[in-house]
Parts: C-alpha cells; sequence; structure tokens
C-alpha cells in the first residue's frame, strides 16, 4: 500500500509482528473484536509512520492479535484458579449429566418442579466449593462474558475437553459464572455464591443473562 506522505518508510514481517505485539499488550480481550483491532492497529503503523499493508494482511493481523489476546488472557484465567478449582472443573467436564456437571448447567430446566429444584441445591452445592478468579472476570463486559458462555455451550463437552487447558478452564468459567449468576439471583444471604480470591464470601456478582 502506498505511502501516507514524505517520512513514511516501507514496513516488513518484523514491524508487523512488533505493531501486533504492541497492539496486544495495550488491549482488553474484550475489547479485541476485528475493527477495533484494525482500527488500532492503523493507528499504531501511521504512529510509527510505516507504510500500511495489504487491507487482506491487516485483518490476517487483527485475527491474529484477537487469538492471542483471547490465549492470553486465558492463561491468566487457568493460572489463577486453585487446584482445587481445577480439579472440580475436570470433574464436571463429564458426558454425564448430573445435576453438578457442566453438561448439567447447559441445559435450561425452564418450569420448575421438585426434582428440578433438587437438581438446583446439588449444583449450588458444586458451584460454592469453586474458587474464581472474580479480579479477572468481573470487569470484563456483559457482552464477551455471553459471547464467551455461548461458545462453550455450541460444543460438545468431548471438544471442551480437547482444548489445551487455559482454553478449557477459560471457558468452563464463563459458564460457571453464568450459573452463579442464575443460581444467586434472588439473594446472596440465603445462597452464598462462589469464593472470592480475596477471602469475601459473596463478592460482586455479574449477570450474563
Amino acid at each position: 500500500m502506498a505511502g501516507f506522505g514524505t517520512g513514511f518508510q516501507q514496513g516488513n514481517t518484523t514491524d508487523a509482528e512488533a505493531i501486533k505485539a504492541w497492539v496486544c499488550a495495550h488491549g482488553r480481550v474484550d475489547e479485541t473484536t476485528i475493527p477495533v483491532l484494525i482500527d488500532r492497529l492503523t493507528a499504531r503503523y501511521k504512529q510509527l509512520q510505516i507504510e500500511l499493508p495489504t487491507p487482506g494482511r491487516l485483518e490476517r493481523l487483527a485475527h491474529s492479535a484477537a487469538q492471542t489476546v483471547e490465549e492470553q488472557f486465558f492463561a491468566r484465567l487457568a493460572d489463577a484458579l486453585t487446584p482445587d478449582t481445577r480439579h472440580l472443573i475436570d470433574a464436571m467436564l463429564t458426558d454425564m449429566a448430573t445435576p453438578g456437571s457442566l453438561s448439567a448447567l447447559k441445559i435450561d430446566t425452564g418450569r420448575r418442579s421438585l426434582n428440578s429444584l433438587e437438581g438446583d441445591v446439588e449444583k449450588l452445592h458444586q458451584l460454592q466449593r469453586l474458587t474464581l478468579p472474580q479480579d479477572l472476570l468481573v470487569p470484563l463486559s456483559t457482552r464477551y462474558l455471553r459471547r464467551m458462555k455461548l461458545r462453550v455451550t455450541a460444543e460438545s463437552l468431548s471438544a471442551t475437553r480437547r482444548h489445551p487447558a487455559p482454553i478449557r478452564y477459560g471457558l468452563s468459567d464463563a459458564l460457571l459464572l453464568r450459573a452463579n449468576a442464575g443460581n444467586h439471583g434472588s439473594s446472596c444471604r440465603a445462597a452464598p455464591p462462589y469464593r472470592a480470591q480475596n477471602g469475601g464470601q459473596c463478592g460482586k456478582r455479574v449477570s450474563i443473562k
């Protein structure tokens, strides 16, 4: 692509990777839509007075940046989980639709019956055993949390199990956060939600209905 004027130099692969790394380091995972990333990549190229790559190359660079930002965020989520919570999530990734499994959490029970209420109680007990990283999850936008939840709901549990650990735990966290919001929407005192890592019992809740 032609330069913007005097002083703009031709870019290369090294420039592209450096600019992508800069954009990744200065963005939030819930802001990394492709249009937003293309705008930020373009602005960084102009700031450094480097000629823009072709539109196709710029879009591929944006997709690569989005993947990098999400992988880095999922790695942080996985690192923030306690060993006990990791073990519990792995145990919940079963194809058997027991009340405490992720398979059961994907199902909308609809109108409540005695059996469904008993199942909800068991789900609640399972959720109370988890320690989710609120400091990482709570600041995220509702739209991004919903998108994460839809991703894990749309795929089979066997597919979720095949993901690398950081992605597996990151997607599971979104579903568990949604399940927690649904089970504790009425009263934090009556049914304490998942434990916060800062030691609080109830902590801040996020609704992603």
